[in-house]
């Protein structure tokens, strides 16, 4: 909850720059952040597939208005269309992974069958002694790549380069950040939870996810000159980053999901820092930003110069910065 509200906190001071150049409705802004941040705070909390489904749901139509919100510019509105048209089939494919697993597992032929299978707990206990039943790996398996499209993981990144540069810059912090944590909280506790009898699946599986992410994330991001799909590029490796952790956690590392969340603290810092000194720079196109425009910032503004290289650094995880602290703990429990 304090991850969630410290996002939303920074997002609104960051909103109230962005729309002070814009001629938007300021009220409704705030009002959709506060919509997602309790949304997720409900979203990582959920004991019941059928709360997270309407908690995620929550927060991905809030976030399908945010990214469409400069709706003055093409770019916001194709951003929207695309991350509804996106988010629209994630959910789909969540969902249908969510009916098979309760459908086998409410199935009274089979044993430790639970007319609640839609419980982590009841579903957790069924799963535990059919590990090996086709429709719930194939179920369980469904429910994580909905949650890899969530955040950003390979193949499921499509959406993000472009979404990321369409939309508000407050709005892509906002995604980059507190929706990427709301979606590794919720895989953590799927597999804690309810899939922890699948770990001999997730594992494997989970570990070339990872791998791919990594790379992907880290050699599409060598040629690309706007600053916001850069930014985008590299939130798809840091998800890389962060699946190691649960890979570890899946693995038996009990401590490794706690090396997540401080990673997650220091990707919340090292991203604010610099989407907020791209808002505070930003012209009327805040997504047409590209790297020759920070050409002797340092000089001409040294403060937000300074706090830019500090918020790239640690995102790169150079030392002694928060973001190689966090990449050191993560890679130490994998």
């Amino acid at each position: 909850r304090v991850f969630f509200l410290l996002s939303s906190i920074l997002v609104s001071y960051l909103g109230g720059i962005y729309l002070s150049r814009q001629p938007l409705a300021r009220t409704e802004f705030h009002h959709l952040v506060l919509l997602v941040a309790a949304g997720m705070m409900l979203l990582v909390q959920s004991a019941h597939f059928v709360m997270l489904f309407v908690a995620l749901e929550t927060v991905t139509v809030a976030f399908y208005v945010l990214v469409a919100y400069g709706r003055n510019s093409v770019g916001s509105l194709e951003a929207g269309l695309k991350y509804l048209i996106m988010g629209a089939l994630s959910s789909s494919i969540l969902l249908f992974g969510i009916v098979l697993l309760y459908g086998i597992a409410g199935n009274p032929a089979l044993e430790l069958s639970s007319p609640d299978s839609l419980s982590y707990g009841a579903l957790g206990e069924f799963i535990a002694f059919h590990p090996d039943n086709l429709l719930v790996r194939l179920g369980a398996l469904l429910v994580v790549a909905g949650i890899c499209f969530k955040i950003g993981a390979v193949p499921f990144q499509i959406w993000v380069p472009d979404v990321y540069q369409g939309a508000p810059t407050p709005v892509t912090g906002f995604l980059a950040v507190a929706s990427k944590a709301a979606g590794f909280v919720v895989l953590l506790q799927l597999l804690k939870g309810p899939f922890a009898g699948l770990n001999e699946l997730m594992v494997p599986v989970l570990s070339v996810i990872a791998v791919v992410t990594i790379l992907f994330g880290n050699i599409t991001a060598v040629a690309q000159g706007n600053l916001k799909r850069l930014m985008g590029l590299s939130g798809i490796a840091h998800a890389g980053y962060l699946l190691l952790g649960v890979v570890a956690f899946a693995s038996g590392i009990a401590w490794a999901e706690g090396a997540v969340l401080f990673y997650l603290f220091t990707y919340l810092l090292g991203s604010f820092a610099v989407f907020g000194v791209m808002t505070l720079v930003a012209g009327s196109d805040d997504g047409d930003q590209k790297i020759s425009d920070y050409a002797n910032f340092a000089k001409e503004q040294p403060f937000l110069g300074g706090v830019l290289a500090i918020g790239l650094g640690s995102l790169a995880g150079i030392p002694p910065l928060g973001g190689f602290i966090g990449a050191l703990v993560l890679f130490s429990a994998f």
